[in-house]
């Protein structure tokens, strides 16, 4: 994040409420803008949340172009690795 190398973040949800944890990205002062554009669900309860860069605050601001696009079938079985 701090040099710019990444455009797209793919973020797998669990079910799962833990104690505690590692942080899934390093403390940083800098506002990284990011544009949801894929949110999908699976039949074991992952959820993909999928985010490119935003060029500014602006782009993130107004509706979800994600919203509804949920799989269904529930088929595919993501293995948190973002593969």
């Amino acid at each position: 994040m701090r040099h710019d190398l990444v455009d797209e973040y793919r973020v797998y949800v669990h079910p799962v409420l833990l104690g505690r944890g590692k942080r899934l990205f390093p403390e940083t002062d800098t506002l990284t803008p990011l544009r949801l554009t894929e949110s999908r669900t699976f039949g074991n309860g992952v959820a993909l949340l999928r985010y490119e860069r935003a060029e500014s605050t602006a782009d993130t601001a107004g509706t979800n172009p994600a919203a509804g696009t949920a799989d269904a079938a529930g088929t595919d079985r993501p293995n948190g690795t973002g593969s």
